[in-house]
């Protein structure tokens, strides 16, 4: 089962840094998180969007379970704005719609894998303010109220931040630190070294979060 775990369709516009260099498109920036949320490796060469973004899988490396990967706008653009870790399948040409388009994906074999549409007002942050949406429910990527608005995918330095609560499940680790720009809410992020840490998710105290498995996180400074 392959889901689409996040799209970034409508980015925030350039800043006066991406501009001096070189950027030039908004667009440049967009980016679909994929993710193998079984137990299961996917095998994904062949895979292939046939509405929305025009883009087939080359690379022959399986998904392994719980991982995600990442098909791009521009490569140099999201490693320049978001950072580089995650696996890169490869770039597409046509941009994605800002105001809402259909997604279909097949495999190899033509054989239907996922079909959902979004629409520019289901939320509003995501309208060019630099917010993605995010499928919290990855067994209902169809369902308008299981996307969620979520701060785009970027990488930040473990050192010298405030660690709530950590969580080991398989090969992933769950930490939970403090929003500098809430008061009320909380970021998830994951990680495979415990040195680089990936945003997930904002959440609540007792909000659950999928990454490789369900986990429920409660608030307890440590």
């Amino acid at each position: 089962m392959l889901r689409v775990r996040e799209i970034m369709y409508y980015p925030a516009a350039l800043t006066e840094e991406e501009i001096e260099a070189s950027f030039t498109n908004d667009d440049d920036f967009e980016y679909l998180i994929l993710t193998s949320p079984t137990d299961k490796a996917i095998v994904l060469k062949g895979i292939r969007f046939t509405d929305g973004i025009p883009f087939t899988v080359e690379d022959e490396t399986p998904l392994a379970p719980g991982r995600h990967a990442v098909i791009v706008r521009n490569a140099e653009a999201f490693a320049h704005r978001y950072g580089s870790p995650l696996r890169v399948l490869g770039t597409y040409s046509q941009a994605l719609s800002n105001g809402g388009e259909r997604l279909a994906v097949v495999g190899a074999f033509d054989e239907p894998i996922l079909e959902f549409s979004y629409r520019d007002d289901c939320q509003e942050a995501t309208n060019g303010d630099g917010s993605a949406l995010l499928l919290t429910n990855l067994n209902a990527p169809d369902t308008a109220e299981n996307w969620q608005v979520t701060a785009p995918f970027q990488i930040r330095p473990a050192p010298n931040r405030p660690r709530l609560s950590i969580h080991q499940e398989s090969e992933t680790a769950f930490i939970l630190i403090l929003d500098a720009q809430s008061t009320s809410t909380y970021l998830l992020e994951t990680s495979s070294d415990l040195d680089q840490w990936t945003i997930d998710r904002q959440m609540t105290a007792t909000e659950q979060a999928t990454a490789t498995t369900t986990v429920t996180v409660g608030i307890e400074e440590t």
